[in-house]
């Protein structure tokens, strides 16, 4: 194969049976911190859970909510600092005062702040990080990041109507949202979905 090295990111890798020929590498990291926080080796991971040790520039720690670090193999949440995270998002004020914060373990230039991931993760007997899953509702869909609950709200405020032969078009408005399955996001950026409706 003319593959020299294979770089996974972005989802869960799981389990994973590839030639040691093509890399294979497992990484981690959010777009506010320059996409890679963290990489292993895949065929070396003591669990399929592993995203690795963090990279050169990064500093990452796992914290509780009062943003003390937890015990080795206690889960809590990712925070990461290094010389390549973000400055903000721009013109999201709001939303930088919930995931950006000055650094309680390190003032040295570069690392002067922390970016609260929404990650839920643990360190391994290894050393390494295993990733357990969101703090949030967000999902990726081909690439694109999607918050559940803004889907569910939107959904949730359009009438939904129910087709009678008889009387026509009724409105419901007791009926209950059983289900939401997220099919995707078009060319146009619009979510596609289905509805499964339940008893009031």
């Amino acid at each position: 194969t003319s593959i020299k090295l294979l770089c996974f990111g972005g989802m869960k890798l799981g389990e994973l049976d590839a030639p040691d020929s093509i890399g294979p590498f497992e990484s981690y990291g959010p777009s506010e911190n320059l996409a890679i926080s963290t990489s292993i080796f895949a065929n070396k991971r003591i669990h399929h859970s592993s995203i690795g040790r963090f990279i050169s520039n990064v500093k990452g720690y796992v914290l509780d909510k009062e943003l003390r670090r937890v015990p080795l193999g206690a889960v809590g949440e990712l925070y990461l600092s290094g010389t390549q995270l973000t400055p903000g998002y721009l013109n999201r004020s709001e939303e930088n005062e919930n995931a950006f914060f000055d650094n309680p373990f390190d003032d040295k230039k570069g690392y002067e702040r922390i970016y609260k991931t929404g990650d839920m993760v643990r360190f391994l007997p290894d050393g390494t990080l295993g990733i357990i899953g969101r703090h949030d509702s967000q999902v990726k869909i081909r690439g694109n990041r999607v918050e559940l609950t803004e889907v569910e709200s939107s959904i949730r405020s359009i009438f939904l109507f129910s087709i009678n032969s008889f009387t026509g078009i009724n409105f419901l408005p007791a009926t209950k949202l059983r289900s939401v399955c997220v099919d995707g996001i078009n060319e146009r950026g619009h979510v596609g979905v289905y509805l499964m409706k339940g008893r009031a």
